[in-house]
């Protein structure tokens, strides 16, 4: 309940979360370079929580609610195989 009313207080004030998983340990300033573009992208002020995933071999895969931008090599990868499979 407590968590349900955290969420309707930072709605209101335009507030939104992002979890960032990087391939690699990000410094603060490309921390901060993440939020400044996932704002541009929200329009909302956004609060990320960063956490390494080494399985997606480079790059970076962000949520925010239940969107989900994969800009990780794996992705692209992925991607490319389904493109090739699909020709």
């Amino acid at each position: 309940m407590i968590a349900a009313f955290q969420e309707v207080i930072r709605q209101r004030q335009g507030i939104t979360e992002a979890q960032v998983s990087s391939a690699v340990e990000l410094n603060k300033a490309q921390k901060a370079e993440m939020e400044f573009t996932l704002e541009k992208l929200t329009g909302k002020r956004v609060e990320a929580t960063f956490s390494l995933e080494p399985e997606l071999l480079g790059g970076a895969k962000v949520r925010v609610g239940d969107t989900v931008y994969d800009g990780s090599l794996r992705g692209r990868l992925n991607e490319l195989r389904a493109r090739l499979a699909s020709e």
